[in-house]
């Protein structure tokens, strides 16, 4: 869109929005402009721009380096430059952006981001497949966030089993958290209800999917699914089912 923005209509009606754009926040410039429009005022931009410079100081940006055009304003553009500080977390760091995520620049000492992941790598590994999914309760923490959301899309038939006993437990994973919400009940409470599990001192579960079944599955059938499990691994005579 930038490259679009030729010599001839610069001066005028796509140039003045632009500097506007790059001197305050997007979403302030759009906020002002409707705001006019709504009172029946030609959006002029000489005028919302006295505005916003009575509101704030302009914020110099790196805008001038993408178009010829607009390198010649250096009253109102900076150019700016990557610095290697932190790069070893380029792409890995996942924030919390807010609800001011349209707007171009955002002041970080007044705006902190909350921290919600650090990915081992750029781009998270392919999720596993449900049944090949395996892992500790207490590990459940590290599971990429992407393969998170799979497995909160979808719960039926999972196993807890203990590692040092043996012992198991056959669950059905139906609520719309899928196995996701259903695993983190456990990591909360140790047991996630279980009378049987209660009963035993706290262990670190290994949780897996057993099956999955289609969404058209009537709940009848997802229960039979699970007491199938029960018998074949027998879960109600020496493991963690009581029903």
């Amino acid at each position: 869109m930038l490259h679009a923005v030729d010599e001839s209509h610069a001066s005028g009606r796509y140039l003045r929005p632009l500097l506007l754009t790059a001197a305050f926040e997007e979403e302030r410039v759009a906020d002002a402009l409707g705001a006019r429009s709504r009172r029946g005022e030609l959006p002029q931009a000489d005028v919302v721009e006295s505005q916003l410079r009575e509101l704030a100081p302009v914020i110099p940006t790196g805008l001038a380096a993408f178009t010829p055009e607009l390198a010649s304003c250096d009253t109102l553009l900076t150019e700016v430059e990557l610095v290697p500080n932190l790069s070893a977390y380029r792409g890995r760091v996942v924030i919390e952006w807010s609800e001011g995520y349209r707007a171009r620049v955002h002041r970080a000492g007044s705006k902190d981001k909350a921290l919600i992941e650090i990915r081992r790598s750029i781009n998270d590994p392919p999720f596993s497949g449900f049944l090949d999914f395996c892992e500790q309760l207490s590990r459940l923490e590290n599971v990429p966030l992407s393969w998170r959301e799979v497995l909160s899309a979808v719960g039926d038939v999972y196993l807890l089993a203990c590692p040092t006993t043996g012992k198991k437990h056959v669950g059905l994973a139906n609520g719309s958290t899928g196995f996701w919400g259903q695993w983190e009940d456990y990591v909360a409470s140790g047991h996630g209800g279980n009378r049987r599990m209660q009963e035993l001192p706290a262990s670190d579960y290994q949780v897996s999917v057993l099956e999955v079944a289609a969404s058209s599955t009537s709940s009848d059938e997802l229960l039979k699914m699970e007491n199938r499990w029960k018998e074949k691994l027998l879960s109600r005579r020496f493991g963690l089912d009581g029903n």
